[in-house]
C-alpha cells in the first residue's frame, strides 16, 4: 500500500507525490518509510513548477530603475528546488546512474561482493 502523504502538501504537491509513489511501486522500490521522502520530493517538484511559471512569464533576471541588474527570487528558488529534487531523484533510486548502482548491488552474487560491506564486516571484527 502507498503511505499517505505528509499534511504540509498541497493539492498539486499530493498528485506529485501519488505519481512518484506509483513509480517506485510499479518498480518494487516503496517502502513505507518513504513518505517523509517523497513527500519532499513531491513538494520540491510543486515549488519547482511553481516557480518556473513565473520565470518563464517574467524572466530570470529583474532590472532596476537605476539600470542593475539582479537575479529573481523566483529563479533563485527555482534554482535550488531544481538541486533538491534531482537529489531526491538520486536517492529513490529514479535516475538512470541510481538505478544501475541499485541493480549492481541487487545482483551481487556473494556475500563478500559489495566491498564496502566486507570493509565493515571486517573492521566489527565478523
Amino acid at each position: 500500500a502507498i503511505p499517505d502523504p505528509q499534511p504540509y502538501l498541497t493539492k498539486e504537491g499530493v498528485e506529485l507525490y501519488y505519481a512518484i509513489c506509483n513509480h517506485l511501486k510499479a518498480v518494487k522500490a516503496l517502502q513505507s518509510i518513504d513518505s517523509v521522502f517523497v513527500s519532499a520530493a513531491a513538494h520540491s517538484a510543486y515549488l519547482m513548477g511553481k516557480h518556473s511559471k513565473s520565470v518563464g512569464t517574467d524572466g530570470a533576471v529583474q532590472v532596476f530603475a537605476n539600470g542593475t541588474t539582479n537575479i529573481t527570487g523566483d529563479y533563485s528558488v527555482l534554482k535550488n528546488e531544481r538541486t533538491d529534487f534531482f537529489r531526491f531523484c538520486r536517492e529513490l533510486g529514479m535516475t538512470p546512474k541510481s538505478r544501475e548502482q541499485i541493480l549492481a548491488f541487487a545482483n551481487k552474487t556473494t556475500e563478500s561482493a559489495d566491498p564496502a560491506e566486507a570493509l565493515i564486516k571486517k573492521m566489527s571484527g565478523r
